[in-house]
């Protein structure tokens, strides 16, 4: 009975209302522009869990919110693209795994907050990419994805970059990032199965935390329908920023 109040007490704390904010925020800019949770949740978490655990809880309420938006995904999203996104990603997210169980936690938050920094950077700047696009060089962006991802639970940053700077609309850019982020979240559910890293108080934090993740990824979406095509950019861009200064400064 004393371990199970122990427990409560460690989920329950004043903690949880920061993360619950920093999730609200997230899941808005997810369901706006189809990307940006884990850029926000990684830092803004960080602040006051290990980045493995905010990994793995981050991990466990972006699963169930994908369902959400998995038809709209469905409906835009080009597989030329995908598939060889999800294969790089595949084979190199393991690797990345071993680093950010390795590293000492406000070091990898650091580091996670100046890779955001870099990735808002060069969007803002108007980078572009100049090449051809094919399936080598998406296959390759997906490798340095999943190596992002595992050794700092984002794997946004180089496939946001490939993405929105080659044409597309942003419903096209939105339904492939939905989907690429729905295969990367079974990966990681496989390799926390794996290393027993799937805890009961992740569990518990991450099932106060969904209802909250849900709502905030629905008000996003509706905002996208009122008008993403024009705003959601520049939007996305200034709450990434604003996150990843406040988690490097911490």
């Amino acid at each position: 009975m004393a371990e199970l109040a122990a427990l409560f007490d460690a989920i329950l704390e004043p903690a949880l209302l920061l993360a619950a904010g920093v999730v609200a925020l997230a899941a808005v800019v997810r369901g706006f522009s189809g990307f940006g949770s884990a850029m926000i949740v990684m830092p803004g978490l960080s602040l006051v869990y290990s980045p493995v655990e905010t990994l793995v809880i981050f991990m466990l309420i972006e699963l169930p919110a994908t369902l959400q938006l998995l038809p709209q995904g469905l409906r835009a999203a080009d597989w030329r693209r995908i598939v060889p996104l999800a294969a790089g990603a595949t084979l190199c997210l393991p690797l990345g795994w071993q680093v950010i169980v390795a590293v000492e936690p406000d070091l990898m938050r650091r580091i996670i907050a100046l890779v955001v920094l870099a990735l808002v950077a060069l969007l803002a700047l108007g980078w572009r990419w100049r090449g051809a696009v094919g399936r080598g060089v998406t296959f390759a962006t997906g490798c340095v994805s999943g190596l992002l991802a595992g050794s700092t639970g984002m794997a946004g940053p180089p496939v946001i970059l490939m993405l929105m700077s080659t044409p597309g609309s942003a419903a096209q850019v939105r339904g492939a990032l939905i989907l690429f982020f729905a295969w990367v979240g079974l990966l990681f559910l496989a390799l926390f199965l794996w290393s027993g890293d799937l805890t009961v108080t992740a569990l518990l934090r991450a099932a106060v935390l969904l209802p909250v993740y849900l709502a905030g990824i629905w008000a996003g979406s509706r905002l996208f329908g009122l008008g993403g095509e024009r705003w959601f950019r520049t939007a996305a861009l200034v709450i990434l920023a604003g996150v990843a200064v406040t988690a490097l400064l911490a």
